[in-house]
């Protein structure tokens, strides 16, 4: 069964994700610190990493930073964001990290089981594949958006999608766009198309002119206008534009228009049904074309598409039957049946926009806008694999190194035994400056170049301390070190914290710290009894599992005397009296002052227990000691048992 991290401090992404894991068979283990983490490191081997950059505490990505070098090998990570997106959260993630994919929070079910089961492999991958199959419909009903109602904050709305909604269902109305900082807009559709649209200053026509160029060194005068159709004679007058021109003038408008409504995003939007305007343009507009030119005209004189041309573009587009109602013609619709031909494909933007356009530069800004506007809307996502196949497969290489140099010594390090003179330490410098140094990467990935020289520095490093007969004789008198002593200080306090819960019958708590005390510490055979212990008084009915842990810890040092007195304690509570008192007697042969062993032995005496010739019960003075209660002994409580 495949194991996966969590580091999450939301609630409810953190069900959605084992809600949607949870039914393929994965155990999820949930994280919200930096100690726990740490642990669990230790305990479990993990497949597979899930981080959100939103943590309530600051970044997982800066959680997981100085414990990842503790994972047996660069486990695959997955990171998410609310606040960044795809490529910023790219930038942000640290260059050890093994990233695999990226996702945008609120998280896609769909994408995160897709994503999940590519870099850690279910059990049941037949099961993985339908429910992926199942999400992925699930995610195209969703994107069916209805037509807008009543009043919502722009903050809240995503224009486009608010838009191509007004196109699928054929809506008919008004949207009032009411902005705190500019002018407000008011567009109006009819079953579905623009017919006309209109800001609060006006003299739309006059400005769609004047960005043209139409009305260079043209003095228009102030003159009240009371329709597009006085602004048409205006402009005409003025020799902006030729009779035959006013129905193109009117689509520029209406484009400028359109552009503004996508960029807003401080005010209110008001959708009202059945609003017709008192003016109207020439011939009603599809709403998707207008989008495209929208969304192009934002990006003239500049790229379009703010994302690394290696990222990795996961399309999913509506049915036919939508796209067709789009009604796109000439190079529109020639990328969109490329683009449809990666529908539900892996594939780099750098790929999609070559394979659209070719090397026509102007039909590339027309796939730029496409991919944009379709982005927008919510068909097409840049979240996934954050890297190409091969700039992925050299970073693999790069990490995997890094991460083995998180670990390494000096030595290590440059591959060298500690005898190694100063020659061979050039040497060994020399060898892995072909490899990692700066000046051999370059022009390759920018990611790449920033994971090499993290490496080339860790050599570097290690360079400098060796090649130095002084530095190098007191490195290796440093060598030999002992357990990090905040570690044992950990050990201690979570020892100290489970004898109190052991005291108060809270088996459960007390097994957890005696299993962190040993994760802090490996060697510390006391935690390891204790918990054994913890263990079996959480589960009486079950002796055998804590009889084999004991049986372990008395191998790894069988003059451990607290090891034998709890086998004698186990053998005792299982009226196994012949194996209780052999134990009893291995733990005064490791300890002769073993207080408990001792006083265990006396009353088994007394009661004629596990020896051959057996005595007959107590009574009187002697009754009442054997039963007098151990005060402060570790096992009074148990004298119910007995």
């Amino acid at each position: 069964m495949p194991t996966l991290l969590l580091i999450e401090s939301n609630d409810r992404t953190a069900r959605v994700v084992e809600s949607v894991l949870g039914m393929l068979g994965y155990e999820i283990v949930r994280l919200v610190d930096a100690e726990r983490l740490k642990l669990e490191i230790r305990a479990r081997n993990p497949d597979l990493v899930m981080i959100s950059a939103d943590m309530q505490s600051g970044s997982g990505l800066d959680l997981i930073r100085d414990e990842y070098r503790h994972f047996a090998a660069p486990v695959p990570v997955i990171a998410w964001s609310s606040y960044h997106k795809p490529e910023a959260l790219k930038e942000l993630a640290p260059v050890e990290l093994n990233l695999g994919a990226v996702m945008v929070a609120p998280l896609d079910p769909g994408e995160l089981v897709r994503l999940v089961t590519l870099l850690a492999p279910p059990d049941d991958r037949a099961a993985a594949v339908q429910v992926v199959a199942d999400l992925a419909a699930e995610s195209a009903a969703e994107l069916r958006v209805d037509a807008p109602t009543g009043t919502r904050p722009l903050a809240k709305v995503e224009m486009a999608r608010q838009l191509c909604g007004i196109d699928r269902s054929d809506w008919t109305g008004c949207l009032e766009i009411a902005q705190e900082d500019a002018d407000d807009l008011a567009l109006y559709f009819e079953l579905g198309q623009l017919t006309f649209a209109r800001s609060a200053a006006g003299r739309d026509l006059v400005a769609a002119a004047a960005a043209h160029g139409r009305l260079d060194g043209v003095h228009v005068p102030e003159v009240p206008l009371q329709n597009i159709q006085e602004e048409a004679q205006l402009l005409m007058a003025l020799r902006g534009i030729g009779m035959h021109e006013t129905g193109w003038l009117e689509q520029q408008a209406a484009v400028a228009l359109i552009s503004r409504a996508l960029d807003a995003w401080d005010g209110e939007l008001r959708a009202i049904p059945g609003l017709a305007p008192e003016d109207h343009f020439g011939d009603p507009t599809p709403v998707i074309p207008l989008l495209i030119r929208a969304v192009a005209s934002e990006a003239e004189g500049r790229e379009l598409l703010d994302v690394d041309p290696d990222a990795v573009v996961v399309v999913r587009l509506p049915s036919d039957a939508t796209i067709r109602s789009w009604a796109l013609s000439g190079v529109e619709q020639e990328v969109l049946a490329q683009l449809m031909k990666a529908r539900g494909r892996e594939i780099t933007l750098a790929q999609l926009v070559r394979v659209c356009a070719g090397d026509d530069d102007a039909r590339t800004h027309h796939v730029h806008a496409l991919v944009e506007l379709l982005r927008r809307i919510g068909f097409l996502h840049f979240s996934g694999r954050p890297w190409g196949a091969d700039t992925g497969k050299r970073l693999t290489e790069l990490v995997t190194e890094l991460h083995r140099l998180g670990t390494a010594d000096h030595y290590q390090v440059l591959g060298l035994k500690r005898d190694a003179d100063d020659k061979k330490i050039r040497e060994a410098l020399r060898t892995r400056s072909l490899k990692y140094h700066p000046d051999k990467l370059y022009g390759l990935h920018p990611r790449v170049q920033e994971t090499a020289n993290a490496v080339f520095a860790r050599i570097q490093d290690a360079y400098d301390v060796l090649r130095d007969p002084p530095r190098r004789a007191e490195y290796l008198g440093q060598l030999e070190g002992d357990l990090d002593s905040t570690d044992m200080e950990m050990g201690k306090v979570a020892m100290a914290r489970g004898r109190i819960r052991l005291r108060h019958k809270r088996y459960a708590d007390a097994a957890q710290d005696f299993k962190d005390a040993t994760l802090h510490d490996p060697d510390n055979l006391d935690a390891q009894t204790q918990l054994a212990w913890a263990r079996f008084r959480l589960d009486p009915e079950n002796p055998r599992q804590a009889m084999a842990e004991m049986s372990k810890i008395v191998r790894k040092d069988e003059g451990y005397a607290d090891a034998w007195y709890y086998l004698g304690r186990l053998a005792f509570l299982q009226e196994e009296f012949v194996g209780a008192r052999k134990y009893f007697v291995r733990t005064l042969k490791a300890d002769p002052e073993h207080v408990e062993a001792t006083r265990e032995l006396r009353l088994m005496d007394r009661r004629g227990q596990g020896v051959p010739d057996a005595v007959p019960p107590l009574d009187g003075e002697d009754a009442e000691a054997a039963e007098e209660p151990k005060k402060g002994g570790l096992f009074s409580r148990l004298r119910g048992r007995r």
